[in-house]
């Protein structure tokens, strides 16, 4: 028995107005279409609406990333409003950072702000054009001025370890990224725009200290610590070679002028028993180089790091280091 397909449904009404390419308000979306036309593309799915009075194009599902970039479209879109904040870091890639309502929006001063209740955290300030990106196809706050946000919010430590994330050159094992968040002369020119602002001598503060090639936030604690504490400055992920320039080992923190290497060992990767005989290899080949190596876990770093700090003194001393009278002033 065969089967006829019923009519196609002529009373079903086409559509005959343009769409929109990205996100838009529902006033700006009123200057091109009727009241009708917009009724007509929502209710055949033509447009999502995601807030009120806030529309995206459709194209079938799409993924929490795509449509939180969708939702900052149509509420950035032919708008002085720049994406910033904890919002502009998860975009740029700052570890830490998730791509959730309420998201940060960034207006000019004297501008009104959004209102959007949950949705919209909304911030005035003015922004140079030197410090904004297109990212996204959304309009960022640029990763250095991105940092001098979020770390005029946190402590010295915290903002010192954004610092070194964003200074931090990606391995390309790993991700994606080519190229570090911002440079030294980037973190420097934002702090200097900052002008008076509360916070900017710590801001000062963290830019000298930040140090490139740091791969973890534990790695940026620690050395922290050191320098609280008075220990001479390691080198952050240099190589040891041999007496033929070739690279033998790459210790997290090494301080060269008393050849002490140091290395944090993250349990979960550590305790593998694989991981482990590498280590055990690690260790041998430092020594054959005539270095000594310091194992520094998160046990150590319990109580502002004082036992890693300890540790780590002991070492410098049997290499010939004598501490200062500022030694452990901070601890």
């Amino acid at each position: 028995m065969s089967t006829v397909s019923p009519p196609p449904d002529r009373r079903r009404r086409p559509r005959d107005y343009p769409l929109p390419d990205h996100g838009i308000s529902g006033a700006r979306l009123r200057r091109r279409v009727s009241a009708n036309d917009l009724r007509h593309a929502v209710s055949n799915g033509f447009l999502r609406r995601v807030a009120h009075d806030l529309y995206v194009p459709h194209h079938g599902p799409a993924s929490a990333e795509e449509s939180a970039q969708q939702t900052l479209r149509a509420l950035t879109a032919d708008t002085s409003r720049v994406v910033g904040h904890e919002t502009a870091a998860a975009l740029w890639g700052f570890p830490g950072f998730g791509l959730d309502a309420p998201y940060h929006l960034v207006h000019p001063r004297r501008r009104s702000r959004t209102r959007h209740s949950g949705l919209v955290i909304s911030h005035n300030a003015d922004v140079a054009e030197e410090f904004i990106s297109l990212s996204h196809g959304l309009q960022l706050t640029s990763p250095a001025w991105t940092w001098t946000d979020l770390a005029l919010k946190r402590s010295l430590l915290d903002g010192l370890i954004l610092a070194d994330q964003a200074l931090r050159p990606p391995r390309p094992e790993y991700e994606s990224r080519t190229s570090a968040l911002a440079h030294h002369a980037e973190l420097a020119l934002a702090v200097k725009a900052r002008g008076r602002v509360n916070g900017v001598r710590r801001l000062r503060s963290i830019q000298q200290l930040a140090r490139v090639g740091a791969d973890s936030p534990m790695e940026t604690a620690l050395r922290f610590s050191m320098h609280q504490a008075g220990l001479p400055e390691p080198a952050v992920n240099e190589w040891l070679c041999d007496e033929r320039g070739n690279r033998v080992v790459q210790p997290d923190l090494s301080i060269w002028d008393y050849r002490v290497a140091i290395q944090y060992e993250g349990w979960e990767f550590h305790s593998a028993a694989g991981q482990m005989l590498k280590d055990v290899r690690r260790q041998e080949d430092t020594e054959a180089l005539g270095w000594l190596e310091v194992r520094i876990t998160k046990e150590h770093m319990r109580s502002r790091a004082a036992a890693a700090v300890a540790k780590i003194a002991r070492a410098l001393r049997s290499q010939g280091w004598r501490c200062p009278s500022t030694f452990g002033h901070a601890l």
